[in-house]
């Protein structure tokens, strides 16, 4: 069937390029500017009104080797109406300040409307309410998934490395593969941790 409805994609990224046919071809100058980039993470608002998204990145074979390209941002949009989305947090390059990212892998709100986000290369979720003020920080090792208990508040956040590439680098952990719990975000103790028996992957995506 087909679908109709406002673009979501960053179109016409500046500075980014992918491959066209083969390694080879690469190396023989077969390479193109990327058109746009597609977000992969996606959360609605509580009220099912508002759409958010995030972890704009592609990846591409380029000189024999996987090359990730981010823009650091949250956008959202009115899901009801053909209007784009715009911008609610972040920018394209990664910073560390407040409402700033690296790597926006992942986001989930919560009954209350806040917005978590996972600024996985920062080590941390930072929570927002609707209209963008910063309202916690939650220190936590590369967070890659999370998600929130809408009964509990309760905050589930897994540690996975994740790779960058040229100003968003590289993201090591000291402990992989790690599925944590929170109490809330108004009360973020750790309750629980578990280390999850996960072959280690070579992308480590």
């Amino acid at each position: 069937l087909p679908v109709n409805g406002p673009h979501i994609d960053i179109r016409n990224p500046r500075g980014l390029y992918q491959a066209t046919a083969s390694a080879l071809a690469v190396k023989l100058g077969g390479y193109a500017r990327l058109t746009n980039l597609r977000p992969h993470r996606f959360a609605f608002s509580p009220d099912g009104k508002t759409l958010y998204l995030t972890c704009y990145i592609e990846n591409y074979a380029l000189d024999m080797y996987m090359h990730n390209y981010w823009r650091h941002v949250v956008r959202r949009m009115d899901f009801e109406s053909d209007k784009e989305p715009e911008l609610f947090l972040g920018a394209s390059r990664p910073g560390k300040g407040a409402g700033q990212f690296n790597k926006t892998s992942v986001m989930a709100c919560d009954a209350k409307g806040r917005v978590y986000i996972a600024d996985c290369g920062n080590h941390r979720v930072q929570v927002f309410t609707p209209d963008g003020k910063l309202t916690a920080t939650i220190p936590v090792q590369a967070p890659a998934q999370l998600a929130v208990s809408p009964r509990t508040g309760e905050l589930y956040v897994f540690s996975w490395e994740m790779f960058g590439a040229g100003s968003t680098h590289r993201t090591p952990v000291k402990q992989p593969f790690v599925l944590r719990k929170f109490r809330s975000a108004d009360d973020p103790k750790l309750l629980a941790a578990w280390e999850l028996p996960m072959v280690e992957t070579r992308g480590k995506y």
